[in-house]
């Protein structure tokens, strides 16, 4: 047999400092390689916060997380500023059950490169590269079960991410809330009417 070595997707991981949430056992920024919409290789950034629960015996179980808009700057990235009180009320939910929650940044968001705004491919490849990042840091501590869950940008993306990791027997599930949706009739269509009245 002819060894192949994986591809190199995680790189690093640093505290985050920014702000603190009361069942995190820790947070970290990771660092990750991901395929960017020109087909190469594009550095990019995700959340991972850590419950205070044991890790399972059979490894953590991680909850996609997929923000909805926050700009496209640099400096908008979510994991360069405080958290979304909302998204906190969630996340603690989500720790307490033991959940490990894996927050990316989305390409070009804190990153070299461009943010492709409500671009579908790469939203679902800033996921599913973040979980295969986690991965390849956390080997057999990661039972390797884990689910999408996004509100507004985020929905939309959490709905790119179940159909770009539908061939993936780990990902088990996709939660979507107010999803962006059917922007060329919105924009072509919805939008002028709305505004000739």
């Amino acid at each position: 047999d002819i060894f192949v070595p994986q591809p190199k997707i995680f790189l690093s991981e640093q505290a985050y400092t920014k702000d603190v949430i009361t069942q995190a056992s820790s947070i970290r920024v990771m660092r990750y390689n991901m395929p960017n919409v020109q087909g190469n290789t594009a550095e990019a950034t995700a959340l991972v916060i850590y419950p205070r629960t044991p890790q399972p015996r059979d490894g953590w179980r991680v909850v996609v997380w997929e923000h909805g808009t926050v700009g496209s700057g640099d400096s908008c990235a979510p994991s360069s500023n405080i958290l979304n009180p909302r998204f906190k009320i969630m996340a603690e939910s989500l720790l307490a059950k033991g959940y490990v929650i894996v927050a990316p940044d989305y390409e070009g968001l804190g990153t070299r490169g461009i943010h492709p705004y409500l671009h579908l491919k790469s939203a679902a490849q800033s996921a599913i590269y973040a979980v295969k990042g986690f991965k390849q840091q956390q080997g057999d501590k990661f039972n390797g079960a884990w689910v999408s869950v996004g509100q507004s940008q985020g929905g939309h993306a959490s709905l790119g991410t179940a159909e770009f990791a539908g061939n993936d027997p780990n990902y088990k599930a996709a939660v979507a809330a107010a999803p962006a949706s059917s922007l060329g009739y919105i924009i072509g269509t919805v939008a002028p009417q709305a505004l000739n009245k």
